[in-house]
């Protein structure tokens, strides 16, 4: 017989459980509703650990490897050395470049169901 906790409203032989109730199940149930995800076993009790001897620690300390990131200084830059700001990066398909250009050359908006073939055809004259 194993111990387990609900973690579902289960019925589980004549009892109902509620979330967080602990009962007593078979092993081949206990296994099943493990599964099922409707119980879990009670989580063991935390075992003390011993602190670390200085030594031990120390020596960790002088192995583990200095960090390469430089020293940030909080000194404000001046206006004339702030950083041109960069344009945003915008991903357009080719069909709209292809719409962007042809509005540009021609003054019109192309058709919504022109594809990259027609509006091509339609920049060269139609030919």
């Amino acid at each position: 017989m194993k111990q387990l906790i609900a973690i579902r409203r289960l019925r589980y032989g004549t009892r109902h459980l509620q979330v967080g109730d602990r009962f007593e199940a078979r092993d081949s149930d206990a296994r099943l509703l493990m599964r099922m995800k409707r119980a879990v076993e009670p989580a063991r009790a935390p075992v003390d650990i011993a602190p670390m001897p200085a030594t031990v620690e120390a020596k960790l300390n002088e192995l583990a490897p200095k960090s390469a990131a430089p020293e940030i200084q909080d000194k404000p830059l001046k206006p004339w050395e702030a950083p041109e700001p960069v344009a945003p990066l915008t991903l357009r398909s080719p069909l709209d470049q292809m719409r962007d250009r042809y509005q540009k050359e021609t003054g019109k908006k192309p058709d919504a169901r022109w594809g990259i073939a027609r509006i091509e055809k339609e920049l060269t004259g139609g030919v």
